[in-house]
């Protein structure tokens, strides 16, 4: 259950505006999840305030305790396998679209953070354990957000993004590699401006027929140089972006309207009903008739 839930919208240009930043406190009591693999087109950050738990990544398993803090890149798996007894988990997450990061590319250099996240060590843990010192920094700058978010003073919005901007320059420190690789498709934010065209096309069609060629003309680019660039600037590739947006809004229909699944496919975007339920597993790990029979 979302207990509460804030944002903070940026816009490109007088047709763009976004959520740039949301932040949402969730209460979930003690249970055995069943399974909600999922990804997002955002970089998330979970502080659980309170609770234990485990956590699954696609590639490990955490425990989670009360004051551990979970860093996901976009597109990466993750989801809550289980709640202990006896405590309700208390989790708040700040979703940050990378959309945001490239605006203020001139206070914070989103090629370090987009390059962190796009090439992950294999001792990268997407956890900062309770008791580490940086977790607690981590932890104190996310409830700043908060109760700037709650309190709404004046210039709030710019003290949002500058503990942003500190909670991401602690995660550049702790992961960051010594240099920035640019030697190969150099990244500005002129470049990123060209993208985004494309970024906004898919947010207000992506339940239409779309094409690489068709995106990689609007951005005005060869379609592997898009290809490339989306990537890296975004976290993910424009099909598995576009992919995200489908699945997502197919099961917001699913758990909040009784539209058949077929009617739901059309509506996400998919011409073939065999196509969306293979992909919704593959996802969401579960098939929209499970994640509909689950939906209180």
């Amino acid at each position: 259950m979302i207990a509460s839930e804030y944002k903070l919208y940026s816009n490109l240009n007088l047709n763009s505006n976004y959520e740039s930043i949301r932040l949402y406190n969730s209460l979930v009591l003690p249970q055995t999840r069943y399974l909600r693999k999922h990804y997002h087109t955002s970089i998330e950050i979970s502080f659980f305030k309170q609770g234990c738990g485990f956590y699954k990544t696609k590639g490990h398993i955490y425990e989670i305790k009360t004051g551990d803090i979970f860093f996901f890149s976009t597109n990466e798996e993750h989801y809550i396998t289980e709640i202990l007894e006896p405590d309700e988990m208390h989790i708040m997450n700040i979703h940050i679209d990378p959309r945001f990061l490239w605006m203020c590319e001139n206070i914070i250099s989103s090629r370090r953070v987009m390059e962190i996240f796009s090439n992950l060590e294999k001792t990268f843990e997407n956890r900062f354990s309770a008791d580490s010192p940086i977790t607690k920094h981590i932890a104190n700058l996310m409830l700043k957000i908060e109760r700037e978010f709650i309190e709404q003073k004046d210039s709030f919005e710019t003290m949002i993004k500058l503990h942003i901007f500190e909670v991401l320059t602690c995660f550049i420190r702790h992961f960051g590699p010594e240099k920035e690789n640019t030697k190969t498709y150099p990244l500005t934010y002129e470049k990123f401006l060209y993208i985004n065209r494309a970024i906004d096309y898919i947010e207000n069609h992506f339940s239409e027929p779309l094409t690489l060629e068709k995106l990689s003309q609007i951005a005005g680019f060869s379609q592997t140089y898009f290809g490339t660039l989306f990537k890296r600037m975004m976290g993910l590739s424009p099909w598995d972006y576009i992919n995200l947006k489908r699945i997502n809004h197919a099961r917001e229909l699913l758990t909040t309207t009784n539209m058949t699944i077929d009617c739901i496919s059309h509506e996400s975007g998919f011409n073939n009903t065999t196509l969306f339920n293979r992909l919704f597993k593959k996802t969401i790990g579960l098939t929209p008739s499970e994640v509909r029979s689950h939906t209180p």
